[in-house]
């Protein structure tokens, strides 16, 4: 926002180079767009409006089939993670260690999307083979298709790649002053690091004046 201490030129110049670099970003997007239009596909040389490669990726009952999936599993995704993170939220500000369980809950930010993905296929595997082996010794067939690749693997996987998302937006002292006294508080409250009170304390108003909103 324009503060008083603020010029007006200023702040839109500011506006304009952002929304300039977002459009930048976004241009290759929209030149694929239109290029999907042209009846003689990409690089043509000569560029002729038509809807037929739409028709074509519509009809096919498979693609369909994939969108509308993803389509539930966005929504189930959503209606799960935000839950979770609030009350994820909720306990860490009940909580009194506080350091432990922000950690575990922003681990997954450090591990690489793809690494996430190859890691939870091989313990779904691992533990749909499991179930099977159990359901056979057991007599029963209870425990057939607990981890089955399907619907449920990945709402898990997707639950463990976003939930921590809706953590951090959600997390008490996240922002403005609230966030500072849940750092100093965190960095306060670590016993036995060979960090000492006044150690603490002055890198914390180093943060704070090169970081105004910590």
């Amino acid at each position: 926002m324009l503060d008083e201490h603020g010029k007006a030129w200023s702040y839109r110049a500011k506006w304009a180079y952002l929304l300039f670099v977002v459009f930048v970003l976004l241009l290759p997007v929209f030149y694929i767009i239109y290029i999907s239009f042209n009846e003689h596909g990409f690089g043509a040389a000569i560029y002729e409006f038509t809807v037929d490669w739409y028709r074509v990726v519509l009809g096919d009952r498979m693609l369909v089939a994939s969108l509308e999936w993803t389509a539930y599993l966005a929504v189930g995704a959503v209606a799960s993670a935000v839950p979770l993170g609030l009350l994820a939220a909720k306990f860490c500000k009940s909580s009194r260690n506080k350091v432990p369980f922000v950690t575990l809950m922003l681990m997954p930010l450090f591990v690489p999307a793809d690494i996430m993905g190859s890691s939870l296929l091989v313990f779904f595997k691992n533990m749909n083979g499991f179930f099977e082996w159990l359901s056979d010794s057991l007599g029963v067939t209870w425990f057939y298709g607990w981890f089955e690749l399907g619907f449920l693997t990945a709402l898990i996987g997707a639950l463990c790649l976003y939930c921590h998302s809706h953590y951090d937006v959600a997390l008490p002292g996240s922002t403005d002053g609230s966030r500072k006294k849940l750092w100093g508080n965190g960095l306060a409250g670590i016993p036995g690091r060979g960090i000492s009170a006044d150690s603490c304390r002055g890198l914390q108003r180093m943060c704070i004046r090169n970081d105004p909103v910590v």
